[in-house]
């Protein structure tokens, strides 16, 4: 048995991990989940920088990234980012992320890092 032939044989069957689409929809990804924590920060529903974000509760940015990546995987195994243009592409990636980061990734307030927003005056 030629065990470069059947690693090479491998690779080649998850080559969609590596392809260019999968790769930037997992780095706008990034972006989309960045936005979200923005989105809380400027509006005043929270009160710490991006790291203390994510540290405060690792869990659940744990868990929001990897449903993330394994969403992008599922996609990309079914060829589905191949179909997509480039501004499709991103804007999914971008909505996704952001879904995912806010349906898994919440501080409570015994972490005490949740502020509560002032009714705006209109």
């Amino acid at each position: 048995m030629n065990y470069a032939v059947e690693f090479q044989k491998m690779l080649s069957d998850f080559g969609f991990v590596l392809s260019f689409k999968t790769v930037m929809f997992i780095m706008f990804g990034n972006l989309g989940m960045v936005g979200h924590w923005f989105s809380k920060w400027k509006k005043g529903e929270i009160d710490i920088g991006l790291y203390s974000w994510v540290m405060k509760n690792p869990r659940a940015s744990l868990t929001a990234f990897t449903s993330f990546i394994a969403a992008a995987l599922t996609m990309a195994a079914a060829g589905q980012l191949d179909t997509l243009d480039y501004v499709s592409l991103l804007s999914l990636s971008f909505t996704t992320a952001w879904t995912f980061d806010s349906m898994l990734n919440k501080l409570d307030e015994a972490n005490g890092a949740v502020v509560q927003a002032e009714p705006q005056a209109q």
